[in-house]
């Protein structure tokens, strides 16, 4: 006997190969009833004709339940596919969820055993020691940086997976990714206040080129964030996410401002002394021009972001509200059509159901530009934004309505 209400996927790949196969199993044996029942409809045909007039008004009554026979094939069928794509698509998931957090937990270790074992920073070291500590502490910037597309994606796809998961294993979910999340931001603060202590240090106990020098290092940190930014992504959570991310770029930004400026006057003044032909003064001269071009990136870089993702942002709420909405429409008409049982024997009720289907039909074609269209136009809007992989997700999502759409208009059309 199928079961509609088949259990939600699994996040243990193991256990998800075992919930395909079994749904495998299930669809060949959908096939094996849909072909048994075209057999058992074309034997009722033959005896219907043999039957002639003798049949008596059994004849209608056997073509109606051949019918109720088709559209329930129809849809065990139609949700045994569904039901082996979503599994195909949640083990998929699980397997680079497995391999992504492998991948970001070994990393994670590396990075906390680094932090931990860098030397306290002071006033008291030689500028060649803290010149190296910058060095490593740039490292670690630059690593942080390069994992955070790993990062992105682990939770692109644990997004994913919930959506296809039970309500425990996407607690079990969310779980994972904050624990991964608090790691991840604990190592990239930690190194943060680390390379402001430098800058410090190094500020009271170098030379000025140095300061300029690390300046620039850490100027140019930021710089590669916003350079390698994440493509903006089509999820409400991730958007809201990177405009966090973009906002806390905009605080460093406002933090380095009074360094920067310190930093500019002090290379006026040593300019303004400076003998003709210095190279010492050539080399500053060199840098501040390197830190005014650089800083004019990063101010330009965050606002133009900013903007980009509240736009993103608006779009996205209305293109998930209106797919919501056309959910729900979409629910609500098929509850309505599947509650209307044919009433065999009974041409009045019958006749009745037939108007309210009809009634159905009708409010279907008024709502199509309503819904469906709407619902196309703001995806098209918040496809102008994304990158193209999210493009191929609100498209996905769009898909799979207008598929919801059309069954549910087969569906009235059959009854």
């Amino acid at each position: 006997m199928i079961r509609y209400n088949s259990s939600a996927p699994e996040v243990d790949p193991d256990y998800v190969r075992k919930q395909l196969k079994n749904q495998k199993q299930m669809n060949e044996d959908i096939a094996i009833m849909k072909a048994r029942l075209r057999d058992a409809a074309a034997d009722a045909h033959k005896i219907v004709r043999a039957l002639g007039g003798e049949a008596n008004g059994q004849d209608l009554l056997l073509g109606s339940r051949i019918e109720t026979g088709r559209a329930l094939s129809a849809d065990v069928a139609q949700l045994g596919d569904e039901r082996l794509a979503r599994l195909e698509q949640a083990l998929a998931l699980c397997l680079e969820i497995d391999q992504s957090f492998g991948e970001l937990h070994s990393w994670l270790e590396s990075m906390e055993n680094e932090i931990e074992n860098c030397p306290p920073v002071t006033t008291g070291h030689q500028r060649d020691q803290l010149m190296q500590q910058q060095i490593h502490n740039t490292q670690l910037q630059h690593s942080v940086i390069s994992h955070k597309s790993l990062m992105d994606r682990f939770h692109k796809n644990v997004s994913a997976l919930s959506e296809l998961c039970g309500p425990e294993d996407e607690i079990q979910l969310q779980k994972i990714a904050e624990g991964l999340d608090e790691r991840f931001f604990t190592a990239k603060d930690a190194i943060r206040q680390r390379a402001e202590a430098l800058e410090t240090a190094i500020e009271q106990s170098s030379q000025f080129t140095d300061r300029l020098d690390i300046v620039l290092a850490n100027l140019d940190g930021i710089a590669m964030q916003i350079r390698n930014s994440e493509a903006i992504p089509a999820d409400l959570e991730r958007i809201k996410s990177q405009i966090m991310d973009n906002h806390s770029l905009v605080e460093q930004l406002k933090h380095k401002e009074g360094i920067l400026r310190s930093v500019m006057e002090n290379a006026k003044e040593i300019l303004m002394h400076a003998r003709p032909n210095d190279t010492g003064s050539a080399e500053i001269n060199i840098k501040i021009k390197e830190l005014d071009a650089l800083w004019e990136e990063l101010t330009k870089g965050v606002t133009t972001r900013e903007n980009i993702l509240e736009v993103t942002l608006v779009k996205a709420e209305r293109f998930w509200y209106e797919l919501k909405s056309c959910q729900e429409a979409i629910k609500e008409l098929r509850l309505r059509i599947e509650g209307i049982q044919p009433a065999l024997g009974e041409p009045t009720i019958i006749e009745q159901q037939r108007n309210t289907l009809l009634t159905i039909k009708s409010e279907m074609g008024e709502m199509k530009p309503k819904f469906m269209d709407k619902l196309r136009s703001v995806g098209h809007d918040l496809c102008d934004m994304v990158a193209e992989e999210e493009k191929a997700h609100v498209e996905q999502q769009m898909n799979e309505v207008e598929g919801d759409w059309i069954a549910v208009t087969s569906m009235c059309t059959r009854k």
